[in-house]
């Protein structure tokens, strides 16, 4: 190897350097939280930074038994699948029309569904108490799920019009040719070459849905219509005296999304990247 080589080499290696200690210091305070949640009270209060005499893994299970986690992670799961389903639906169809069509009003349409992320859902919570109240619609997790979808929807379409619009014309062309309609292009061609839009979007809404506690703090006042935030706050004030349960609770929270998150990492920031520069 030359020696212009190694120097390249080496800075390659010296240039990761921070992120190693970026992503240590990262995961510094997630094992602690993984040791702190088996551990008995005795052994957090005499050892707080080391490992347990003991490791109690029933802290887990009592956290979920204890903490009703299984009732919220049913609603969050409905809430989740149900915001999922309306959001990729309505974005999917909205983005395949501003794509692959050209017709007077089509910038306007685009423009009325894109403004719509500058708004926030916290900013309107007023008029969405007012709205739930006069519909009668509070603890219930199909109208808490459209309103996640409402403001899910204006980055969805964004994404996915400037992934549909780089579909090459001559796919399209040739797929009507051998019989498709616009139905057949829509479902066999431009979603399939779409699939790391819609997977980056699918992946950002469930985070969003899955953590947003304030809209759901406001709605759900009944116990047994909570998701998992407003649960989690709840189990926090009522067990304050039991850190081992609190860590063991917000653990088992955090991994179902933080797997989801994983295994769709590489999709997520290639359909994020791609999105942003084909606009």
């Amino acid at each position: 190897m030359s020696l212009r080589g190694k120097r390249q080499e080496l800075i390659e290696v010296f240039g990761r350097i921070p992120l190693y200690l970026h992503t240590l210091l990262l995961l510094i305070p997630i094992g602690w939280m993984v040791v702190t949640s088996m551990k008995s009270l005795q052994d957090l209060y005499t050892n707080p930074m080391g490992l347990p005499t003991q490791w109690h893994v029933g802290n887990f299970i009592k956290a979920v038994q204890v903490g009703r986690l299984q009732i919220y992670f049913k609603n969050t799961l409905i809430v989740e699948v149900l915001t999922l389903s309306c959001t990729l639906l309505v974005a999917s169809f909205v983005a395949f029309v501003l794509s692959r069509f050209r017709f007077r009003g089509r910038e306007f349409l685009y423009l009325f569904f894109t403004a719509g992320y500058m708004i926030s859902l916290h900013s309107v919570l007023i008029p969405l108490y007012e709205i739930a109240r006069s519909l009668n619609a509070f603890n219930n997790l199909a109208f808490l799920s459209l309103v996640y979808s409402a403001f899910e929807i204006p980055f969805s379409v964004l994404v996915l019009t400037n992934f549909m619009s780089q579909v090459p014309k001559e796919i399209e062309e040739s797929a009507i040719i051998d019989g498709c309609g616009y139905w057949g292009v829509f479902t066999k061609v431009v979603m399939p070459l779409s699939r790391d839009g819609i997977l980056a979007v699918a992946t950002l809404v469930a985070l969003h849905a899955w953590n947003e506690l304030l809209l759901a703090l406001v709605m759900l006042n009944n116990p047994s219509s909570r998701t998992l935030p407003v649960g989690l706050r709840g189990f926090f004030a009522e067990h304050l005296s039991q850190p081992t349960l609190l860590f063991a609770a917000a653990l088992v929270v955090s991994i179902p999304i933080m797997a989801l998150y994983a295994l769709l990492q590489e999709r997520f920031v290639q359909g994020i990247t791609l999105g942003a520069l084909k606009g």
